[in-house]
């Protein structure tokens, strides 16, 4: 067996600063169905960048995508902020909610700024967040 490693002797960007701060608009979702949704939303997704539109409405959110196929599905959520329509990549968001390991999550978004980055948080492990960013749909 050889082993190869270099120490790495950089300074690395302080990750605290690209999390967002005072984000008070949120919706709670069960995560896998909320993972079951993007899911299905995603088999319709030709484009490359995958990208879904989640729409924040009273009491759900809605995944969509507009192509040569349309797709589109909605999950109940406990919704505290107002009805927004943002874009994400699909593949990310699967992979941040298997991370998540079941049980509801919290979506904190900028009600305001539909194209600000969202963080997402397991309802109860403060050990575990995500940041992801948004893009055009």
């Amino acid at each position: 067996t050889v082993i190869v490693s270099k120490v790495i002797d950089a300074a690395f960007v302080d990750y605290q600063r690209v999390i967002p701060q005072g984000l008070k608009d949120t919706f709670r979702v069960d995560a896998a169905d909320f993972s079951n949704a993007a899911s299905v939303v995603a088999m319709v997704c030709e484009d490359k960048v995958r990208a879904v539109k989640v729409s924040v409405g009273e009491d759900a959110v809605g995944l969509s995508v507009q192509n040569t196929h349309q797709g589109e599905t909605e999950v109940e959520a406990h919704v505290s902020g107002p009805s927004v329509d943002m874009g994400f990549n699909v593949k990310y968001l699967a992979e941040i909610l298997a991370q998540s390991e079941g049980g509801d999550v919290d979506f904190y978004y900028d009600g305001e700024k539909p194209i600000s980055p969202a963080v997402i948080k397991p309802t109860e492990d403060d050990r575990f967040l995500a940041v992801v960013l948004p893009m055009r749909f």
